[in-house]
């Protein structure tokens, strides 16, 4: 038995699409984006910048932006890598991420970002 048309259920998910979109327009909201985007983009520079296999994982010490010539080594990966580069756990990697934006917590595989 059919309970709703489907223009009816896009109607329902095109209002829920509306909220969601206004939410982002809210300064708290915004806040939080433009910190995580900070993070993420201090990140960007420590990155292996190699997406094969392990390498997807690698990252500088510290998160840090690679010291001059400090490359590293896609071909070889750490094997031919200096010592600063470090392979992480995707899930740590997460944690770090929210412990920077200072937004979120994570709490096995679920994600929730904190609005105080």
């Amino acid at each position: 038995m059919i309970t709703s048309s489907p223009i009816s259920e896009l109607t329902q998910i095109e209002q829920e699409l509306r909220d969601i979109a206004n939410r982002a327009e809210d300064p708290e909201i915004k806040g939080q984006m433009e910190a995580f985007d900070r993070v993420i983009d201090r990140m960007a520079d420590s990155w292996s910048g190699s997406t094969m296999g392990y390498h997807t994982y690698v990252y500088y010490s510290g998160f840090q932006r690679p010291a001059p010539g400090d490359r590293f080594n896609t071909e070889w990966g750490l094997e031919e890598s200096s010592d600063k580069w470090v392979e992480h756990n995707p899930n740590d990697v997460l944690h770090y991420i929210y412990a920077q934006a200072g937004c979120g917590e994570i709490k096995g595989n679920d994600i929730r970002v904190t609005t105080e």
